[in-house]
């Protein structure tokens, strides 16, 4: 059991350093495993006290999403859309899978079903084809809605709609409403 040409305290010196590894290594863990907790427990305590999401239900009608036949009826419509580029979501078949590829779909019938008598500005920055022309000199303004979209809004809900990306919502917003947001923020 023994090598023929080494001592055997270079072993030793060797299985030492290892075991010395291996008790940092638990300690790391179990240090590791005490921060999880702590951060598990401050998100917890967000989440109970979470000061947007009481404004967002405060301010904002939120409904329930779709049963899931409803979503097979969404998809069923989708394979038609998207094998025509109607928008919104055809360009998703390019990187996503299953229901996930209709998403932006689902989100539009819901804005359908839910707004007859209210126009709706829609804030976005999914800014592909897909939802809007894009301005050529900024990827991240724009220009307008496909009309495709303004047209079948108009015909369901007998109303307007726009759309625009966060950040030029925060700059009408600034503009129109004289709010008061820093251009850092924007």
């Amino acid at each position: 059991d023994k090598h023929p040409h080494f001592e055997e305290e270079i072993f030793q010196h060797f299985k030492n350093k290892l075991d010395l590894f291996d008790l940092e290594l638990q300690n790391f863990t179990k240090e590791l495993e005490a921060k999880i907790e702590n951060k598990k427990t401050e998100i917890g305590s967000i989440q109970q006290n979470d000061s947007l999401k009481t404004a967002i239900y405060q301010y904002f009608q939120i409904t329930e999403g779709y049963d899931f036949n409803k979503l097979i009826e969404i998809a069923k419509d989708g394979e038609f859309r998207y094998k025509n580029q109607i928008p919104p979501g055809y360009e998703d078949v390019k990187e996503k899978v299953g229901l996930a590829v209709y998403g932006d779909l689902i989100i539009w019938k819901q804005i359908l079903a839910k707004e007859k008598a209210k126009p709706v500005i829609l804030i976005i920055d999914d800014l592909k084809i897909d939802w809007c022309y894009q301005n050529t000199k900024d990827k991240n303004v724009a220009d307008s809605p496909r009309e495709e979209l303004i047209k079948e809004f108009q015909d369901t809900c007998e109303n307007d709609f726009w759309l625009y990306s966060s950040t030029q919502f925060l700059q009408k917003s600034a503009h129109y409403l004289a709010t008061s947001i820093a251009e850092e923020v924007i």
